[in-house]
């Protein structure tokens, strides 16, 4: 008896011991499962970025057209932003041609957009060459920049289709340039053939005012500078000093006035109201000492003043004579719609209808 209880004890460890192992190794494998699939998803991911960073190995004529499209693309983009300068150039100059026309001729534009792009393209008004845009005309600019690609290799064809010449604002002229551009490889891999319209901003300061070169046959010729006067009348302590308009007239300065004619009308020799109307004062003394004659019952603001001799102008004021005015000349006269613009409105005048 006490023999076959010690065999059945001993059976029993064995099978507890075997199952235990087998349990061990269950848990085993399925820890090693895990960690494969884990270490094949890690390596999945990894191909996967390496086929997309990697690229594929390119020969030296893939490598050679890669680089020479980048080339002619930068080239463009610097034509682009070069452009600007070379447009303001070519206008700024083609509008002092202008100015140089009617100071010569006496006579004003019957359309400005024809004459300008004459000037600003080919350099002459007319048909007739101007000096001051002397190898400074869109065309010499495109002239070089075609002979600059020439040099590396490619044909640039530029061809100027539309010029147009606005003024949006009083102080300055906007021009848009049209081109069509076409660049090509001479070696063939690759073209650009596309059109572009370039806006270009010129200052109208320092532009002389065809009004007076018109009128005084180009004896007197102002520039056009922009005041910085808003107050022209009155200082603390004395609110009939007027150091501030003899300062404007004596620079020959010009103010802003919707009633007044822009540059771009002064031009045309159109003299009606403008958003983006300009004034000056006529300065009467420089007149007088160039031998013109002085007319003493006008308004010696400059459209109105040079209007008497505008045909179908009826904006003519008659001038106020104006008291109490200290530092300024005795032909200084407005018209009665001017005097609050000059802060005027409070001092004695007469003569105003």
């Amino acid at each position: 008896m006490v023999s076959r209880s010690t065999s059945l004890t001993s059976t029993s460890a064995s099978i507890h011991t075997d199952a235990s192992r087998h349990v061990r190794a269950f848990r085993a494998s399925r820890r090693g499962m895990v960690y494969v699939i884990i270490a094949l998803f890690f390596i999945s991911v990894l191909a996967i970025v390496l086929l997309i960073l990697i690229e594929p190995p390119r020969t030296d004529l893939e490598r050679s057209a890669i680089e020479r499209v980048n080339t002619m693309d930068q080239f463009l983009s610097d034509f682009e932003s070069d452009i600007d300068r070379a447009a303001y150039i070519s206008g700024f100059r083609a509008l002092l041609a202008m100015e140089e026309y009617t100071a010569e001729k006496g006579v004003y534009f019957s359309n400005l957009s024809g004459p300008f792009q004459e000037a600003f393209v080919y350099g002459s008004i007319n048909q007739t060459p101007y000096a001051i845009l002397a190898n400074a005309t869109l065309r010499d600019y495109l002239v070089r920049t075609s002979s600059l690609a020439a040099r590396v290799g490619m044909s640039l064809n530029l061809t100027v289709t539309n010029v147009v010449i606005v003024q949006p604002d009083p102080w300055y002229f906007t021009v848009n340039i049209t081109f069509a551009v076409n660049l090509t490889d001479q070696r063939g891999l690759a073209s650009w053939s596309y059109n572009v319209t370039h806006t270009t901003k010129i200052p109208v300061t320092g532009l002389r005012d065809p009004l007076y070169s018109v009128n005084t046959l180009g004896k007197i010729q102002i520039q056009v500078n922009p005041t910085n006067i808003s107050t022209f009348v009155g200082v603390p302590g004395n609110a009939n000093d007027t150091n501030a308009t003899q300062l404007f007239i004596n620079l020959t300065n010009y103010r802003t006035n919707p009633n007044a004619p822009s540059l771009m009308n002064r031009f045309l020799g159109n003299l009606s109201a403008s958003p983006q109307g300009i004034e000056s004062i006529v300065p009467i003394t420089r007149l007088s000492s160039q031998g013109i004659a002085i007319n003493d019952t006008l308004s010696v603001v400059d459209y109105l003043y040079f209007g008497v001799n505008i045909t179908n102008q009826s904006s003519i004021a008659t001038a106020c004579h104006i008291q109490n005015l200290i530092f300024v000349p005795d032909w200084f006269k407005l018209d009665a719609a001017h005097l609050p613009l000059y802060n005027m409105s409070s001092l004695n005048y007469s003569g105003c209808p």
